[in-house]
């Protein structure tokens, strides 16, 4: 086993980004990290760093001396997405893009959305992998919540020509223009984020749907024409209880169109 050093908040050991520097205390509670087998990267995800910043930290998976190789108490590269949240606030785990998927598999060029700004109002970054190097910062996109909130992991599918992501806020979802949250008791919302390297990032949802107390992780059944019947859908469950149907009250498991969310 070869450990990293300590990413998060910390008053002793091998502390990568500050000892202590702030939320230290609170538990610090991770989502699984990505893992690209044919990058030879590994993606972890941060809510506090030990310095401020919610974070997305890239390794390698090769473990050896050389400076392209991961080593006892490494601290990867890190890529910062906000501020940290000093009450344990995660940030879960963000996906690819199309462009990155499509790209060269050893040396990939694409971007990484995930939620941040843990310790303030829940926020949406792009963050760019630029030849299987990973930026410093991420680029916000757009404020998800009015307060700081957790975001579900998110979700990517290229149902042609649109490259979709799904995510969801557990409360305080921003209601309001240009997110469009129907409820500010959670919300479940989609983006269409661009088809090339570097094109406009989305200026609003393209639609949002009530989701009581945010979503599980977003599953993703087929992608099929628009016109076709039973179009292509996302399936998740609620985190908090709603009415299902006429069965009763609970957590419900939903099915919702990709294009709509309907």
């Amino acid at each position: 086993m070869t450990p990293s050093g300590v990413l998060g908040p910390a008053t002793s050991g091998a502390v990568c980004h500050g000892s202590g520097a702030s939320g230290n205390g609170s538990n610090l509670r991770l989502d699984s990290p990505i893992v690209d087998p044919a990058a030879g990267m590994v993606y972890a995800f941060l809510g506090n760093d030990g310095n401020g910043n919610s974070a997305v930290i890239q390794f390698p998976t090769t473990v050896g001396a050389n400076s392209t190789e991961f080593s006892y108490h490494n601290c990867g590269t890190e890529s910062t997405i906000g501020t940290g949240s000093t009450t344990g606030v995660p940030v879960f785990a963000g996906t690819f893009d199309n462009v990155y998927f499509t790209s060269s598999g050893s040396s990939p060029s694409g971007n990484l959305y995930v939620c941040g700004n843990t310790s303030a109002d829940a926020t949406l970054y792009q963050v760019r992998i630029n030849s299987n190097a990973i930026a410093t910062s991420g680029t916000s996109v757009l404020a998800l919540s009015t307060r700081g909130t957790t975001c579900s992991p998110v979700t990517e599918v290229f149902n042609s020509p649109a490259d979709w992501i799904f995510l969801s806020v557990e409360a305080r979802g921003n209601n309001g223009s240009p997110v469009g949250c129907p409820s500010n008791a959670g919300c479940v919302m989609s983006f269409s984020v661009p088809t090339t390297l570097t094109g406009p990032l989305p200026t609003a949802t393209t639609a949002a749907l009530f989701a009581s107390g945010g979503t599980s992780g977003i599953e993703i059944d087929n992608i099929v024409p628009p016109s076709t019947v039973q179009t292509s859908q996302v399936y998740y469950s609620t985190i908090s209880n709603r009415v299902c149907g006429a069965t009763g009250t609970g957590a419900c498991a939903v099915q919702a169109s990709q294009s709509g969310l309907k």
